[in-house]
């Protein structure tokens, strides 16, 4: 079991040690592509390029969330406070919509961590299928703001869908999991 670590912990380098201790279970697995989880690694320690960063550094950029309009451009709102980025993870996880407020990038990995629904093999698919989530999301929004190509929900959760399956077609336990994740079939 994980414990939730704030932000504001992360101020010592024994902190950011142990965030980076705990973060490897989620997201460094041997079965997992190497793309999404470098992507998850950096939104975990909040090193993605986001308006919130560039802004600091003063280079100018535009500070409302590339997918609403409405919130802002950093790691909490793109991970998962946003409408867009909400829908697309519900989509695939559709347990994450009972949740009372939205969930952030660690406590919906955590969830799945804590779950005894699900069992270690499930979890680590559970894992992946965020990690690739946070690449897609990251590059919809980058295509949005860059190159003013725009995706909805659905086509990026179709999208995730068959990038998840192509990865996924070749473990052991494939049958199984499209069992047990309807979105796989």
């Amino acid at each position: 079991m994980v414990s939730l670590i704030l932000p504001s912990q992360l101020s010592t380098k024994n902190s950011l040690v142990l965030l980076r201790r705990l973060c490897g279970t989620f997201i460094w697995h041997k079965k997992k592509s190497l793309r999404f989880s470098s992507y998850a690694w950096m939104a975990m320690l909040g090193k993605l390029k986001t308006a919130d960063h560039l802004n600091l550094r003063g280079i100018e950029a535009l500070p409302t969330c590339s997918f609403c309009s409405e919130g802002r451009d950093c790691h909490s709102h793109i991970f998962f406070s946003c409408d867009f980025s909400y829908i697309v993870i519900t989509s695939l996880f559709p347990p994450l919509g009972a949740f009372l407020l939205r969930p952030n990038l660690m406590q919906t990995f955590q969830w799945f961590d804590d779950s005894v629904d699900y069992c270690c093999w499930e979890k680590n698919f559970c894992y992946f299928t965020i990690c690739c989530t946070i690449y897609y999301l990251w590059h919809e929004r980058n295509s949005r703001r860059f190159e003013n190509v725009w995706k909805s929900p659905s086509q990026l959760f179709y999208i995730i869908r068959n990038a998840i399956i192509a990865k996924v077609k070749h473990w052991n336990r494939f049958d199984e999991l499209k069992d047990r994740f309807s979105f796989l079939n």
